[in-house]
């Protein structure tokens, strides 16, 4: 019977001892969760914040490649209208250069009419004054 107490006693000794280690290990357990529930929760936020940069980055991309284009096809319009500018430019020179060739030939013909006016007045002058030495 004193047999039978004493490994009863151990018994019950050894339970409380194994309930004392379940219970330390249970609230080592539940720290351990909680540590890990936290630096979930830490990566969770980091990756929502890199989900963020991630998404401004892409909208500063759209924004640059949107201003290249609108740059590219304000250049494209300002080559064309350049263009069209240096095309009339050189038309309306071929146009002037013509007018002035137009001019110079007749100042020339002006010039040749003045000569001959003025010599058959000259002529017609002196033929007068002949004329009149005879009467």
């Amino acid at each position: 019977l004193e047999k039978l107490e004493s490994t009863a006693q151990r018994i019950e000794w050894a339970f409380q001892d194994l309930s004392k280690s379940v219970a330390l290990y249970g609230k080592n357990d539940d720290s351990w969760m909680v540590e890990n529930y936290n630096r979930q929760e830490a990566l969770w936020a980091r990756i929502q914040d890199l989900e963020k940069d991630f998404q401004k980055v892409c909208q500063e991309r759209v924004d640059e490649v949107d201003r290249r284009l609108r740059a590219k096809e304000t250049f494209d319009l300002q080559q064309r209208e350049y263009s069209k500018f240096t095309n009339l430019i050189s038309t309306h020179k071929e146009q002037l250069l013509h007018a002035i060739d137009c001019c110079d030939a007749l100042t020339l013909a002006v010039n040749t009419v003045e000569s001959v006016v003025n010599e058959s007045c000259d002529a017609i002058k002196s033929r007068t004054d002949m004329m009149q030495r005879i009467q």
